[in-house]
């Protein structure tokens, strides 16, 4: 199976060189299910645990211990984004089944953001996705798989980057395209009806429907392709791929309290307009 986890703690942090830290994390952390650390069977499906972990931090921008001239110089950093697109849960049971024409769904996204640097940003979005993943029987009748999502988002200007270490020695001027890297956690709640022959799940004859609803931690990834159409407007194409895992009850009657580990992989293509505020 596959689960993920999320945790709070302690960052003690060493200045090693000019760019390298050492650092010691101690973490109170929570495991969804699948994940705890234990030899017997878990039947809970989500388990509190302390942990630590230790490594290193390179610095790529100039030492915090002196003023960084990466930094933006305006306070005006702050971005808005609106974004929406066609949406995609890819499994190999929705492409059996269902197919990429009639799986299409769509996904609506709202976000905020501040740019640290000429080619750093962190943003905050919220995003609502409704994707077909199943029809039943003689495919007449389409289940479809809701998801909430809330993210917070690292966002790397690879092109702005490259482009500032090229050009350092020379004035600065401002870049119309900007390709950007995207990778943060999601939180969310997914919500999508099933339904099963109960002949195949041995419990009666007839048909068994039941609701899969589940909170979860997942991940985001993405890209972003951005032209600046003035000094605080841009439009983009952002595809990304996020990934649900939740657990369920098992429908096997032979097994009590007995739950497995799934997750759904959603792909979206977002066309979206950026307004600096």
């Amino acid at each position: 199976g596959s689960a993920l986890t999320a945790h709070v703690g302690l960052n003690l942090n060493l200045r090693l060189f000019k760019h390298l830290d050492f650092f010691l994390e101690p973490q109170a952390v929570i495991y969804t299910n699948g994940m705890a650390v234990s030899n017997a069977g878990n039947w809970r499906s989500r388990l509190p645990a302390f942990r630590g972990t230790f490594g290193f931090t390179y610095n790529i921008l100039q030492s915090y211990l002196d003023d960084s001239p990466a930094l933006l110089p305006r306070k005006d950093g702050y971005f808005i984004s609106l974004m929406m697109g066609p949406s995609y849960q890819h499994s190999e049971m929705v492409y059996k089944t269902v197919g990429l024409g009639r799986g299409l769904g769509v996904q609506v996204a709202l976000g905020i953001g501040k740019y640290y640097t000429d080619y750093f940003a962190i943003r905050y979005s919220g995003s609502y996705s409704r994707d077909t993943w199943a029809y039943y029987k003689t495919y007449d009748e389409s289940f479809p798989a809701n998801y909430f999502a809330l993210r917070a988002e690292g966002m790397f200007d690879v092109y702005k980057f490259i482009r500032h270490c090229v050009d350092e020695n020379k004035p600065e001027k401002p870049y119309k395209l900007s390709a950007s890297l995207l990778f943060g956690p999601e939180i969310g709640y997914m919500y999508k009806v099933d339904k099963h022959d109960a002949e195949y799940i041995h419990i009666y004859w007839g048909e068994v429907s039941h609701v899969l609803k589940s909170l979860y931690m997942g991940m985001s990834i993405g890209a972003q392709v951005k032209y600046n159409l003035a000094s605080r407007l841009s439009i983009f194409v952002e595809p990304r791929f996020s990934i649900v895992p939740y657990d369920a009850a098992s429908l096997d009657e032979n097994y009590l309290n007995d739950r497995r580990n799934y997750w759904d992989s959603v792909v979206n293509l977002n066309l979206g307009v950026e307004f600096m505020l």
